[in-house]
Order: structure tokens, then sequence, then C-alpha cells
């Protein structure tokens, strides 16, 4: 067993709470009372119904591998597991942005000319430099020191949209019965190519019991991808997303006037600033 029964208690007792503390954290905004209509959209119909899907998904995923449990579980049961933990990851990142943009359209945040920012440029991640700049010291201080785990987060959504999806291995041989698990990989495909059956199946059945299975998710072997315990992290990373939302909630009552941000020029208007340039030297 991977876990200890202290850390297994631990997770159950936070599983059982997440329902609690999505409810409080719902109220919360609904109480405070956003002007803004487009913000409201977000807050009600968008990080909500985020967290929401995220509680079920942890609920599934612990249901479906108990924490607990040493049994190598089916091919058919990881692959229900594994979509609700590429659902859950594609939720945290969508929840992360739902927060900029309740911020950016409540506190009326657009552009020096008063345009709307770019859809790409809100968020709350390091590179949402301009977004992150309207925030309290504070948040920024916060954001700053989550800054490893927005990197960490990025890396399996961008895999997981892009390019290599989310894997849960189906068994691990560890080191020790590494020679014992290729010995009996030749025999098996010796057994293969005379048409062997019953061998390869003997042998199949010999060999799995060199195996074990970790909770561990990864995308690409090639990329290096991280081994991530997910029972752990599933919970880790809602704890993170809800207190951002508890610490936006707090943002959102200080009293700030609408911010029009300086932004880098667009390429018509660097053309533009280039032909004035050109004009004015001759």
């Amino acid at each position: 067993m991977i876990f200890t029964q202290q850390t297994i208690d631990e997770m159950t007792a936070d599983l059982q709470s997440l329902t609690k503390r999505s409810h409080d954290l719902f109220a919360a905004y609904a109480r405070h009372g956003l002007t803004n209509p487009r913000a409201r959209e977000f807050a009600v119909h968008g990080y909500p119904r985020r967290l929401s899907v995220m509680i079920q998904c942890i609920q599934n995923v612990f249901a479906l591998v108990p924490p607990g449990s040493d049994d190598v579980p089916a091919r058919e049961i990881r692959t229900d597991a594994l979509i609700c933990i590429q659902a859950f990851v594609v939720n945290v990142f969508g929840a992360l942005d739902n927060l900029a943009w309740i911020w950016v359209q409540e506190k009326g945040i657009t552009r020096e000319d008063g345009t709307a920012l770019r859809d790409e440029w809100i968020g709350i991640g390091p590179k949402n430099t301009a977004v992150r700049s309207t925030f309290s010291k504070e948040l920024q201080s916060h954001l700053k020191d989550l800054n490893e785990w927005f990197a960490y987060l990025a890396n399996f959504r961008h895999s997981l949209a892009h390019r290599i999806p989310l894997y849960i291995p189906p068994h691990v041989v560890e080191k020790k019965n590494h020679a014992a698990y290729g010995k009996l990989e030749m025999r098996k495909a010796e057994a293969a190519r005379k048409g062997d059956a019953e061998a390869y199946e003997r042998i199949s059945i010999e060999q799995s019991r060199l195996t074990t299975f970790k909770p561990w998710i990864q995308h690409s072997y090639g990329e290096g991808s991280k081994l991530v315990v997910f029972h752990p992290r599933m919970l880790k990373d809602f704890a993170i997303v809800e207190q951002l939302g508890w610490k936006m909630l707090n943002e959102l009552k200080r009293d700030v006037p609408p911010r029009m941000l300086r932004t880098a020029p667009g390429r018509l208007q660097r053309l533009l600033a280039c032909l004035r340039s050109a004009f004015q030297r001759h």
C-alpha cells in the first residue's frame, strides 16, 4: 500500500468536506452582490459549475481506485478514472480563468484606449502580468508563491489539450523484479511465436505476480513527464482553487476604480508608428 493509514484517513476526511466547503464559497459570492452582469455570469455559472465538476471527479476517482487498495485495477476502471482526472485538470484551469474574468469585468479593467482586453490576456497565471498588476500586493505575492504550481498545471493541461494525453500506467515492475520479468517476457514471446496459447496465458499470470499498481499519472515519456500521485494531488489542487476563490472575493471587496492598462501595441499600431517615424525623418 503506497499510503499510510493515517494519510488515507486524512484524505477521506478532506474528501468528505468538499461539498460543504464549496457551498460556503458559492454562498459568499452570492451575498457579495456583483454589479456587472458578465461578472455575475462567471460567478454563478462559471466558477461554481467547475468546482462542482471537480468535486464529482475527485469522488469518482476515490471510488474507482480506493487509495487503500493494493489491487491492480482493470483496464476499464483505469480508463474511467482517467476520464475523471482529465476532466478535473481542464476544470482546474478553467476555474482560475473564471476568477480572472470576474475580476476584469467587475472592476472595469480595459486597455489604455478603453477597449476590452484580449481574451488570451485574461488569467491569473505568471504570464498574465497585466491582470496580476491590478491586484493588491498581498495577492500578487501569494500568486508569485504559486508560480511553480501554475507551471505544473500548465504543463499537464497543455499536454492534455494539444500533445500527449494524461495516462495511468496499468502496473509497475519494481527494480528487484526487472530481470525476472524480462526473462518471462522472452518466454512469452516464444510462446506467442509458437502459437502456444496455454503457455502464453500461464506465463502472463506468472508475470502479473511481479507487478504492482501505483496511483500515478503522467503524460509523455519522451518529454520526461513527472509522475504525480493523483489522490493527494487532486485534493491539493482543489484546495488551491478554493483558496484563490476566497482571496479573489476579498479583492472584489476593495474599492478599486476602473483601470486602463498600458499594454503592448498591436501589429497595426506598430506599423503606423513606424510610418509616422519615417515621414517625420523626411
